[in-house]
C-alpha cells in the first residue's frame, strides 16, 4: 500500500483542484490532509482490519454524511468545503491503495465492505509496496526509498501542475 506521502499530495491537490479559494484556509488544508490518510488509521484500531472498513465506499459515505449533520448543526460555514473534502479524500485514499502493490494475503482491499466482501486490487500497479515490519533492515529501507521516490515522481508533479494551474486563485485570497 501506498505512503502518506502519496495520500497526502493526493489531499492537496484535491482541495487545489477543487476549493482554490480555500487554500490558505488552516481547517481545510488540515482536512484535506488528514481525510487523505484517514483511512490508514484502522493500523491503529484494535478490532479493526487493515484495508476493510475504513477502505470502502460504505466509510467514504457514511462519515462525511454524520461530519455534515454535526457542522450543519454547529453552524459552521465551511460545512460543505469540510464533507467535500472528506469524502474526496477517503475516494482518494482508496483509488490510490488499490493501485499500489500489495504483497500481503488476502491481496487488496474489502472496497464493498459490508455487502461485498471480496479483495479488490489493480493487476497493474502504479505505487510500490511499502513494508513495516523490520524497518530498519538495509534491504527494507532500500525498497521504501524506492517506493517513496516512484511515488513522489508520479504525485508531485501532478499536485505542483495543480497548483500552478490554479496560482491566480491564491494571488486572490
Amino acid at each position: 500500500m501506498a505512503s502518506p506521502v502519496a495520500h497526502s499530495l493526493a489531499g492537496l491537490s484535491i482541495l487545489a483542484l477543487c476549493f482554490p479559494r480555500h487554500i490558505r484556509s488552516l481547517t481545510a488544508l488540515a482536512t484535506a490532509l488528514f481525510a487523505a490518510c484517514l483511512p490508514d488509521l484502522d493500523l491503529l484500531i484494535p478490532g479493526i482490519a487493515h484495508r476493510t472498513v475504513m477502505h470502502s465506499v460504505t466509510f467514504s459515505l457514511v462519515l462525511p454524511t454524520i461530519l455534515f449533520v454535526w457542522l450543519k448543526l454547529n453552524n459552521n460555514r465551511q460545512y460543505l468545503v469540510i464533507t467535500c473534502l472528506c469524502f474526496c479524500g477517503i475516494i482518494s485514499h482508496i483509488i490510490i491503495d488499490w493501485l499500489s502493490m500489495d504483497l500481503s494475503e488476502p491481496a487488496g482491499l474489502i472496497i464493498g465492505w459490508p455487502w461485498n466482501m471480496d479483495s479488490q486490487i489493480s493487476d497493474k500497479p502504479l505505487f510500490l509496496n511499502l513494508h513495516r515490519n523490520q524497518f530498519f533492515e538495509p534491504a527494507i529501507i532500500a525498497h521504501n526509498t524506492r517506493a517513496l521516490l516512484r511515488e513522489s515522481i508520479i504525485m508531485l508533479p501532478a499536485t505542483l501542475l495543480i497548483l500552478f494551474y490554479r496560482r491566480s486563485y491564491f494571488s486572490r485570497v
